[in-house]
C-alpha cells in the first residue's frame, strides 16, 4: 500500500522539474502505474511509466535496454527519458491513444483484421532481426488507433535477447509426465484426475500471458526462440476471425495443453513433443479441427447466435467437435464440421482470408512454425508512416 502511495509524490516530483502536469492515471498493475501527462509549454502529451517499489529493478531496465535502439520504429513505442526519483525508475514514453480491442471487435472487417496483424509481424520481424523476442505478444500490448491507422507494441518487460540456434532437445523427467484423464466434471469440461493432481507440473513460470503461451513455454523448456513471438500472434490472429477475446483461458499450463489437444489435435500434441523428448499421456484421442470452420463458428456463437432454436436442431455438435464446443464455449450447439448452414450466412471474405497463414503461425512444433520474415516477406508494402514532428523538452535526469 505504502508503495504505490509514494508513486504519486514522486510522480509530482518529476513533473515540477520538468514543467509537466499530470493529467490522469491511465492504469496500474503489480509492476506500479502509468499516467497521461501534458508538457505545460509545449501542450504535448507524453504518457509516464512510473515503476512501484515492490517491482524488480531488473524489469524496467531490461525494458529500458530493449527500447533504447529500438524505439519509435517499425510500430514499437518510442522512449524519450528515463528518470530515477529515490528508488523509483521512471519511463517517459509518447502518448498512444488506442481503441480497446473488445469495444471494435465485432466491427473489424476482414480488410482491418490483415491489416492489424500484417503490422504485427512488422513490428515483430524488426525485432526478430535485431535479436530480441518479446515474449509477451497479446493484444493489450499491441495498441491500435482505428482513426489514424496507426500501431504501437508496448510492454517490452519481458522482453530478451535470442539466439539464432535451434533449441536444444532434452529429455522429461518421467515423474513430470504430462497427464490429461477423460474424467469430467458435471459441466462436461475435462478434468485432471486425482493420480495426475498429486504429481509436480511443470510451470511456465511468470513470462508471459495465460492463453497465449506456446506449448515450448507450457512445458518449462530451457531456451526459447523467436518461435514463442509468432504463436502469440496467431492467438491474436484467431481472436480477431472467431470475434472471440479472449480466445480461451486456461486456468493452470496443463489445461491449456488439452485445450490445444482439443484445437489441433491428440497426434500433432504428442508428435511436438516427442521431437523435443517429452511423453504425454492423454485419453480419449482427439482429431484436429478445421481452423476456418472453427473461427466461423465461434464467431457466429460470439454474436449471439446460439440461441436460436433453429439452428440448434441443425448444428447440434457431432462427436468430433463435442469436446472442443464444451471447452471453448460451454455449449453442445454448433458443430464445427457440419456447418454448411452457416457457410451460406458467411461473406466469401471467410473463404478468402489466409488461414494457410494462421495455421502456419499455430504451428505446434517450434521448429517448423513459420517466421516473421518470411510472413512479410511476399505482403503488400506497409503503408506511409505517419511522421510527427517532435517538440523539444527539457528534462532532468537524476
Amino acid at each position: 500500500l505504502f508503495a504505490f502511495m509514494d508513486v504519486a509524490l514522486d510522480v509530482k516530483r518529476f513533473c515540477i522539474s520538468n514543467k509537466l502536469k499530470i493529467i490522469k492515471c491511465l492504469g496500474s498493475g503489480g509492476f506500479g502505474k502509468v499516467y497521461l501527462m501534458q508538457h505545460l509549454t509545449s501542450k504535448r502529451f507524453f504518457a509516464l511509466k512510473a515503476c512501484s517499489r515492490l517491482t524488480k529493478q531488473d524489469v524496467f531496465v531490461n525494458e529500458i535496454k530493449m527500447l533504447k535502439s529500438l524505439s519509435g520504429k517499425c510500430n514499437i513505442i518510442r522512449l524519450l527519458a528515463v528518470s530515477r526519483i529515490r528508488c523509483r525508475i521512471l519511463l517517459l514514453m509518447d502518448y498512444f491513444p488506442y481503441d480497446s480491442l473488445s469495444e471494435i471487435l465485432y466491427s473489424m472487417d476482414f480488410e482491418e483484421i490483415k491489416m492489424y496483424i500484417y503490422n504485427l509481424l512488422i513490428a515483430l520481424r524488426y525485432l526478430h532481426a535485431n535479436g530480441i523476442m518479446h515474449r509477451d505478444v497479446k493484444p493489450a500490448n499491441f495498441l491500435y488507433n482505428r482513426n489514424i491507422r496507426k500501431y504501437a507494441l508496448i510492454d517490452f518487460g519481458f522482453a530478451e535477447h535470442c539466439s539464432v540456434k535451434q533449441m536444444p532437445k532434452f529429455a522429461m523427467p518421467s515423474m513430470m509426465q504430462w497427464s490429461i484423464s477423460d474424467h469430467q466434471c458435471k459441466c462436461g469440461i475435462q478434468t485432471v484426475c486425482n493420480h495426475c493432481l498429486k504429481k509436480r507440473t511443470a510451470i511456465a513460470g511468470n513470462m508471459g500471458t495465460r492463453g497465449y503461451q506456446s506449448l515450448e513455454i507450457l512445458i518449462s523448456v530451457p531456451h526459447y526462440t523467436p518461435a514463442v513471438d509468432i504463436w502469440a500472434a496467431g492467438i491474436v490472429f484467431i481472436t480477431l476471425l472467431s470475434k472471440t477475446y479472449p480466445f480461451w483461458v486456461p486456468e493452470n499450463d496443463l489445461s491449456a495443453v488439452g485445450l490445444m489437444i482439443s484445437l489441433f489435435g491428440t497426434k500433432n500434441v504428442h508428435n511436438a513433443l516427442a521431437n523435443l523428448g517429452y511423453k504425454l499421456i492423454s485419453q480419449p484421442v482427439y482429431p484436429s479441427l478445421d481452423l476456418r470452420k472453427v473461427c466461423q463458428t465461434m464467431s457466429w456463437l460470439s454474436c449471439g447466435n446460439s440461441d436460436n432454436e433453429e439452428q440448434q436442431q441443425l448444428t447440434v455438435s457431432c462427436e468430433k467437435c463435442a469436446p472442443a464446443m464444451r471447452q471453448f464455449h460451454k455449449t453442445k450447439y454448433c458443430c464445427f464440421c457440419r456447418n454448411e448452414e452457416l457457410e451460406r450466412k458467411y461473406p466469401a471474405g471467410f473463404r478468402t482470408l489466409p488461414f494457410d497463414l494462421l495455421r502456419k503461425m499455430l504451428d505446434i512444433d517450434y521448429q517448423t512454425r513459420i517466421t516473421a520474415e518470411l510472413m512479410t516477406a511476399k505482403s503488400s508494402p506497409s503503408p506511409t508512416p505517419h511522421t510527427v514532428v517532435g517538440v523539444a523538452v527539457s528534462l532532468r535526469f537524476y
